[in-house]
């Protein structure tokens, strides 16, 4: 009970306080989501200008870059030495001259000659590994633009290196067309810290799917894949305007564009990264104080809820006791009434409820006793009723005895003591033995007696109770027959109440084939079933009309005509059977 009573309350309070503290949870986890959601837009909004300004800034560095190199070299094309030099189409004295002239002095990395027809007449490097004819193959689409008279810059790769390019036509006398002079400045890894330095972002220069220069580690960011082949869009999947990346446990957005080469192609790309881990450490540092404000909160909550719920179990747990006392049948028990709110008044109807009850159970208790006086008259006036039907069939079964008693008296009379007169007398000793018996059980049977509960034997009650009705199903073409257990076990009971619920249904199953149909069959069985003894009487009559079913142990319901039956007989086998904790 006290496990029970612990659990009514644990149950009461959490059903208050566990919602309680849900919506607090909730609530939480609702103002984090929405400060987490417009900080985080917030610092997407703030990263997409940063990163739209560090592009602008990326292109027009990059437009600086070309025009002044294409400034500082267009010139040449109008100085005599110059012309003179690559009009001698000798290719040594022309690549010693612009290789003193202009690659040593100038300080450019690579240069070609080209004459008017497209031959490579010199060249001049400084890293001797880069080969001059892919520098020339890939210059292709600016040096054609030069040899048709038109100056023009371009951005290309060659083998792992990106380089500023710009071709200057060469004219000789009357403007005529002699060649262009190709320039390549590389951009190196210093330009993308100068670079860096103007957008304030971190850059990666990529040619192919292949860094180039970047103000990164490659080893950094090939461990991210960021190096991963992506021909047409660049090395980075986008999602959007914007990527999230972490490189070194720093976070960025980052953003892909693209060089404008003449040759249309989208192979060189760079890679912009701003970091955004100042305001994200922010957010943390926010949601930390969010949650630990919030836990306080919770806690003092809490104790503040589970306060006002003890001031109001208090009287609950009164009134439980209260219910439990009552329950237990102490009808004196009263709950007292401290406040005038709700529980006040659920402790008053309370105890008007219990004062309503005391005297309802006095009532009960008298007119129970009214009622088991009468069950008790009625069961005597239920016995009386049958003896009756049994009066006619003792008088017929005494006739017989009586008669031979009287026939072998008179010979008695008139013959003398023989070894055949002592058979006779012997019949006559049995005839009277049988009249005693059935008397006998006539008087135990109508025998008014208190209950009693002794041991009993159902398989010798139930032959006991046959031999009761023997003459009636004998005038009645009724043949009994018997299916007993063996060694059915005794069981507690009055064996005089059992003895009146056998015959009144073995009766009853007489009395309704005796009325349908000539001649029938009542079997009687006994069987022990799982610890219960389970008693079966099965009669081949015309049964029981479904609608009839459920009134059968209504008291007074009977389908006997008027004088026959009073509707008793099965409501008391019903009583018996279930005071004895049957069914």
């Amino acid at each position: 009970m006290g496990k029970l009573r612990a659990a009514i309350l644990l149950s009461f309070r959490s059903k208050l306080l566990i919602p309680v503290l849900v919506i607090m949870l909730a609530l939480v986890a609702a103002v984090t989501w929405l400060v987490t959601k417009r900080v985080t837009a917030q610092v997407e909004t703030d990263a997409t200008r940063t990163l739209a300004t560090a592009d602008a800034v990326f292109k027009e560095s990059q437009r600086i870059r070309t025009k002044n190199l294409l400034l500082r070299f267009r010139s040449l094309q109008n100085e005599p030495r110059y012309r003179a030099a690559f009009q001698t189409r000798d290719p040594e004295t022309a690549r010693q001259f612009f290789l003193q002239e202009v690659a040593v002095q100038q300080g450019v990395d690579i240069m070609t000659l080209t004459l008017q027809d497209g031959d490579l007449l010199a060249s001049a490097k400084r890293d001797q590994l880069v080969a001059i004819g892919s520098f020339q193959i890939e210059s292709d689409p600016a040096i054609n633009q030069a040899l048709a008279g038109q100056a023009c810059a371009d951005t290309i790769r060659v083998g792992e290196k990106l380089y500023d390019v710009i071709s200057i036509p060469i004219t000789g006398v009357g403007e005529v067309p002699l060649g262009a002079l190709t320039i390549g400045s590389e951009i190196a890894n210093s330009v993308a810290q100068e670079l860096s330095s103007q957008t304030h972002c971190e850059i990666t220069l990529i040619a192919d799917g292949k860094v180039i220069a970047s103000t990164f580690s490659d080893l950094m960011l090939d461990e991210h894949g960021l190096l991963e082949s992506h021909p047409s869009s660049g090395p980075v999947k986008k999602n959007g305007p914007m990527n999230r990346v972490e490189l070194g446990g720093t976070h960025y957005f980052s953003s892909l564009g693209y060089f404008r080469t003449l040759n249309g192609k989208m192979n060189l790309s760079y890679l912009l990264l701003s970091s955004y881990e100042q305001p994200l450490q922010a957010l943390r540092d926010t949601r930390q104080e969010i949650y630990i404000v919030s836990a306080v909160g919770i806690l003092l909550g809490a104790v503040v809820i589970w306060f006002f719920v003890r001031r109001v179990v208090e009287p609950l747990e009164r009134l439980r006791d209260g219910v439990e006392a009552v329950g237990r049948g102490d009808l004196s028990q009263r709950v007292e009434v401290h406040t005038h709110d709700e529980c006040g008044d659920l402790a008053m109807v309370f105890n008007r409820m219990v004062g309503n009850l005391q005297s309802s159970h006095a009532e009960l208790e008298k007119t129970l006793g009214t009622l088991r006086a009468t069950q008790s008259q009625l069961v005597q006036s239920e016995k009386l009723s049958g003896i009756g039907e049994f009066v006619a069939g003792v008088a017929h079964e005494l006739n017989n005895p009586l008669t031979t008693v009287m026939g072998f008296s008179e010979m008695l009379h008139k013959s003398s003591t023989e070894e055949r007169q002592k058979h006779q007398l012997d019949m006559v000793h049995k005839s009277a033995r049988r009249c005693h018996k059935i008397v006998q059980n006539l008087l135990s049977f109508a025998r008014q007696r208190q209950p009693e509960r002794k041991a009993v034997d159902v398989n010798k009650l139930l032959q006991a109770s046959a031999e009761f009705l023997d003459y009636q199903m004998r005038t009645s073409n009724v043949e009994l027959l018997f299916t007993l257990a063996p060694n059915l076990p005794t069981t507690l009971a009055d064996p005089h109440q059992l003895q009146q619920v056998f015959i009144n249904i073995l009766n009853n199953a007489r009395q309704a084939i005796e009325a349908h149909q000539p001649s029938g069959v009542i079997r009687i069985s006994t069987a022990l079933d799982d610890g219960v003894i389970r008693i079966v009487m099965h009669d081949n009559g015309p049964g029981i009309a479904p609608e009839n079913l459920t009134k059968i142990f209504n008291p007074f319901f009977t389908t006997k005509e008027v004088g026959k039956g009073t509707g008793l007989g099965l409501s008391l086998c019903y009583g018996i059977i279930r005071e004895h904790g049957g069914q």
